[in-house]
């Protein structure tokens, strides 16, 4: 490697002394005081504070830091429609998935399904819903459940009950579902058999207010609503559509299951 001395060169001055004095000569050369010994190669330097260590830190090579052994990190890759993600702890590989791109995805679909499973420990059930691995619904997504429920008191095996994706399925782990069904439209969600209320938090407190006042005359029984912030400036008559709409899907579903 080599590397740059920078500073302002003086002519070389020379002061010379007597033969007596150990055949020495001193001389200045940029700022630094050189003896020479005649007859001799070796040169002593003592070296000014002053122009001491001029290299700029750049010339000099960092180290690469050294990972932890308890770094997480998550890896993507995705080529050909294919997607892998892999998880690493340190070095060590601990999970790896692999999905298709170009397969449809299941979110928000509803489906008739089947308790194959009840999983007391786990708090959750395996459902099949006409998949190649079954879904898992856990106790909290379960319609009617409360913070104190049982699993083994809600569900039994070969039970059927209406399920939505929630989460596609993923390398091993079958499909999330939910058994709190949601059927959004183009200005609000309808929640079946919910007492959900709300309205988006981006909208201003003054139309907040104006959609609050509409919902409570045109909300249907045993309905819970989530109103979107696409709802923003938008009349009643048009609410009143979309949440018939969505009415009439939530029967058309019920008759199915």
């Amino acid at each position: 490697m080599e590397v740059f001395m920078f500073g302002i060169f003086k002519k070389s001055k020379i002061v010379r002394k007597s033969d007596e004095l150990n055949n020495t000569q001193t001389k200045w050369f940029n700022g630094q005081k050189v003896k020479i010994k005649s007859g001799s190669t070796s040169v002593k330097s003592s070296s000014s504070k002053k122009y001491k260590d001029k290299n700029p830190t750049w010339f000099r090579e960092q180290p690469l830091p050294v990972p932890s052994v308890e770094k997480k990190q998550m890896l993507v890759s995705s080529k050909d429609g294919v997607t892998k993600v892999a998880i690493l702890e340190g070095p060590t590989l601990v999970q790896y998935y692999t999905s298709e791109n170009n397969k449809k995805s299941n979110v928000g679909n509803i489906y008739l399904g089947k308790v194959k499973n009840v999983l007391p420990g786990m708090e959750a059930a395996f459902v099949s819903f006409g998949e190649e691995k079954n879904g898992v619904l856990y106790v909290a997504d379960i319609q009617g459940s409360s913070r104190n429920s049982k699993i083994e008191n809600l569900l039994k095996p070969e039970q059927e009950i209406l399920v939505q994706v929630v989460k596609d399925a993923m390398g091993e782990k079958g499909a999330r579902l939910t058994g709190q069904i949601s059927l959004p439209g183009r200005y609000l969600v309808l929640m079946p058999n919910s007492k959900t209320k709300g309205i988006s938090r981006r909208l201003s407190d003054e139309e907040r207010s104006r959609l609050d006042r509409i919902i409570r005359k045109i909300k249907p029984d045993n309905f819970g609503v989530i109103v979107r912030t696409a709802a923003e400036g938008v009349s009643e008559e048009a609410l009143k559509i979309d949440i018939e709409k969505l009415e009439d899907e939530w029967k058309d579903v019920s008759n199915y299951s």
